[in-house]
Order: C-alpha cells, then sequence, then structure tokens
C-alpha cells in the first residue's frame, strides 16, 4: 500500500481505491487506458500502462493529439469526440463479448 497525507497524519491507500498505487500489478486483467495529450494525468496515465505492461499484463492504450481531460464530455460531437466513445465501446465488446476458441471448452 502506499501512504498519503490527511490532515497532517500518514495514511495508507488501499490499492483498491488506486490501482496505480500499488506495487504489484501481475495478475490483472487486461486494461484499456485513454488520455487526452493535455490532459493534466496523460504522464500518469501512461506509466501506469509501462508498468501494466511490464507486469505482463496486455495493455491497449490511447493518447489523443490535443484531447484535454473528460473533452468528449464538454463536445461530445466533435470528431475526436465521436471516435474516443466508438474505440471505448469497441474495446467493451471485446472484452465483454469474447468468443470461444474453436476446438477449446467454453
Amino acid at each position: 500500500m502506499s501512504r498519503c497525507a490527511v490532515g497532517g497524519r500518514l495514511c495508507r491507500v488501499d490499492p483498491y481505491a488506486a490501482p496505480a498505487r500499488a506495487d504489484d500489478l501481475s495478475g490483472l486483467p487486461p486494461a484499456y487506458l485513454d488520455v487526452g495529450e493535455l490532459d493534466l494525468f496523460r504522464d500518469e496515465d501512461i506509466a501506469y500502462a509501462n508498468r501494466l505492461m511490464q507486469a505482463g499484463v496486455p495493455v491497449e492504450l490511447h493518447v489523443y493529439p490535443g484531447g484535454i481531460h473528460a473533452g468528449e464530455l464538454l463536445a461530445p460531437d466533435a470528431e475526436l469526440s465521436t471516435r474516443i466513445t466508438g474505440y471505448r465501446v469497441d474495446a467493451l465488446d471485446r472484452a465483454l463479448n469474447t468468443r470461444p476458441v474453436p476446438g477449446t471448452r467454453p
């Protein structure tokens, strides 16, 4: 667990509340991350994606040039926003609707 300061005292942050703060990321399920190039969390998200990959976790990472934090909510009809939404829907569809490999049992 990581440490944080709350009200002048140290506390422990549970990795379930902040997975990027976990010491060991191995064994986590595949991850989809997307972030805008101008997002304040860009570097943290990319570092987390790298840590996941180093731990052997499959990662799909998208960094959108010119994108801002939550820009798809501010301008939902913008071309970038519709592309982001499409990629997210596709990733969820692939994760939730996996097809069994022929010749194997489900």
